[in-house]
């Protein structure tokens, strides 16, 4: 959709080596409802956010335009929130230090208008939204590298 996405055969990693605001990938079918998706990932350097889409309806190649949820992890803090045009947050920001280099395991479980975000084993969000009911699964970063050690999609 936007950045640039490649996939590293020695590190066996899908790579967004692009800084761009909003690099996205997606995949799946828009009519997913209830699943659990599970992602490693690990960012290459502190400073903006990394993360995931799920429930991904829209897509548009513009940062925080689309629509769909987005975890995503950054320096100092981790948050969740949706967008349609703007950027709507879930819940306050956590803060959370993410290390550079290290293979964080994140896993979110949507089910009905519920949504809980943890990373490796540790609940980071619980909450409710109805605003975007299905939709496919996706990667994206603001201005940051990342690499995605793997994605696993569970009914």
């Amino acid at each position: 959709m936007s950045g640039t996405w490649t996939w590293d055969s020695s590190s066996e990693m899908f790579d967004n080596t692009d800084v761009v605001e909003g690099a996205e990938t997606w995949i799946g079918s828009r009519s997913w409802t209830n699943y659990t998706v599970q992602v490693q990932m690990q960012i290459a350097a502190q400073g903006y956010d990394s993360g995931v889409m799920f429930r991904v309806g829209q897509t548009s190649p513009v940062n925080n335009h689309g629509a769909f949820y987005y975890f995503g992890i950054a320096g100092y803090f981790a948050t969740l929130g949706y967008t349609n045009g703007i950027w709507n947050g879930l819940a306050p920001v956590v803060t959370y230090f993410p290390t550079v280099g290290q293979l964080y395991t994140v896993q979110i479980r949507v089910y009905g208008n519920r949504i809980r975000v943890s990373v490796d084993g540790q609940q980071l969000f619980d909450v409710t939204s109805a605003a975007e009911p299905m939709g496919s699964i996706g990667l994206r970063t603001f201005k940051q590298q990342t690499h995605y050690a793997s994605v696993l999609v569970c009914p």
